[in-house]
């Protein structure tokens, strides 16, 4: 009987072992283009068994490669990127204007202040800010990420912080305004503006819960502050601190707004007077091929014609093998990744034709896995950490699509630009109304979890 059990375990373990295979579709399929293209290269370096193709080569998929049309009722109907200018002269801005996005802007101040072993980790910080700036990823997961010591990117991320624009690379409102109001007491003179600016200092550090709860009376007992400092300090905060430090570069957030950390998208959505067309961006297979050396020498081996020693047959047999299955994967990532997109744009047409979230329809990962014949979790591993770009030129996240908190707070920033423009701004209870007459019945807590949760400021900061 224990036999009979120990046969049926081992049986039931080899029949639930993962091929080689499907581990490495996994790992790519979770990365992003980026990531892609710097795992290629890491390949690169260790299998002697892949090269570059020559440079009179194709290395780089053609505009053609991977895509689908679909069909609309008005096929004359075309969207072009709008041309946005500002006359604001700033650093910042001027960075924008020459074409720079924020992370050569950043990079560009950060690198050459710092060793080169810790170029990487720089980098990855700065990659890892949101839309509007803010660090959202723990120091602890970065200092196990590249076993560095806590203090090591602690220090990375005070140089980061020290950059332009102001409050970049801040965990949370309260620092990124205080990371401002440090700049501008670095610069300022002893004039009148040096005791407002203080006073927000001590507000800000010692009195922020209050002060975020309007209790003014007991902020200005507490700082020994008179009403008139207290008023010049508030309205200091709010016409002269930003809560979006990445806003000076017009790129596509959240929401479709120029307000934030510039985006790579992973695949592309452009309209044609015959339809949508998708294009899965990044290298393919043929950016990458097998040495030829290592393949023919392969081949002979498999025909035991090979004049080589065991030692050279076990060297070529175990790259050429890993060789085959990162190409295999790379194809077949790119293939599952376009057979969600074209599911995708079937049922958000609307959406992709206008731009309005109005028109997204909610689906979830499981309807998409069942509808193309793929497993749940190949799906969300195909989505993760993804963005889609717009016929507009607007980037959006796949978590719109899947996420309904995503697209709750993403209807919140239309609603926000389309009834604020007077300068009246909107309470979360005339949020929740809004959103009803959309047909989204949502209570004003969750209204204010999802502000939260996407960094959408309450009407008291906006």
């Amino acid at each position: 009987m224990v036999q009979a059990r120990q046969k049926i375990s081992t049986e039931l373990k080899a029949k639930t072992q993962t091929s080689p295979g499907l581990l490495m579709l996994s790992k790519l399929l979770m990365l992003t283009n980026t990531e892609l293209e710097q795992q290629i290269e890491q390949e690169l370096q260790e299998n002697p068994a892949l090269e570059k193709p020559n440079e009179t080569e194709t290395a780089l998929p053609t505009e053609d490669d991977f895509q689908m049309k679909i069909f609309f009722s008005d096929p004359e109907t075309r969207f072009e990127r709008p041309l946005e200018t500002d006359d604001e002269e700033n650093d910042t801005l001027s960075a924008f204007a020459s074409g720079m996005s924020l992370r050569d802007h950043l990079l560009s101040q950060l690198i050459p202040a710092l060793p080169e072993d810790q170029h990487e980790l720089a980098s990855y910080m700065v990659d890892s800010l949101d839309e509007h700036g803010y660090l959202n990823v723990e120091l602890e997961e970065i200092a196990l990420r590249f076993k560095q010591p806590l203090e090591t990117v602690q220090e990375v991320l005070r140089d980061l912080q020290n950059c332009d624009p102001p409050g970049i690379g801040a965990r949370h409102l309260q620092e990124c305004l205080l990371l401002q109001i440090q700049s501008m007491l670095a610069d300022v003179d002893a004039n009148g503006d040096l005791e407002r600016i203080q006073d927000a200092e001590r507000i800000l550090t010692l009195e922020w819960d209050d002060f975020t709860r309007d209790r003014k009376e007991r902020v200005m007992r507490r700082l020994r502050l008179t009403e008139a400092r207290f008023q010049a300090a508030t309205e200091f905060i709010r016409h002269h601190l930003t809560p979006y430090p990445a806003a000076g570069f017009q790129t596509m957030g959240m929401n479709g707004d120029q307000s934030g950390v510039s985006v790579e998208p992973d695949v592309l959505i452009k309209s044609s007077l015959s339809g949508l067309e998708i294009e899965i961006r990044g290298m393919d297979t043929s950016a990458i091929n097998l040495n030829p050396y290592y393949w023919q020498q392969y081949r002979r081996i498999s025909q035991g014609t090979a004049r080589l020693t065991q030692a050279d047959k076990e060297h070529i047999c175990h790259y050429v093998e890993r060789a085959q299955l990162f190409l295999n994967a790379i194809r077949k990532r790119r293939e599952t990744l376009l057979r969600v997109v074209q599911l995708i744009v079937e049922t958000q047409q609307n959406f992709f034709v206008t731009g309005d979230i109005r028109f997204v329809q909610p689906i979830t990962r499981a309807e998409v896995a069942e509808r193309i014949g793929l497993h749940r979790s190949t799906v969300g591993r195909a989505v993760r950490n993804k963005f889609i770009q717009m016929p507009n030129g607007q980037v959006v996240s796949f978590d719109l699509f899947f996420k309904a908190a995503h697209r709750v707070a993403m209807l919140i920033n239309q609603i926000l630009q389309e009834h604020e423009a007077d300068g009246r701004k909107l309470t979360d209870v005339e949020l929740t109304k809004h959103l009803a007459a959309m047909g989204i019945e949502v209570s004003r807590r969750a209204v204010a979890k999802y502000r939260g949760q996407y960094r959408i400021l309450s009407s008291r900061w906006r």
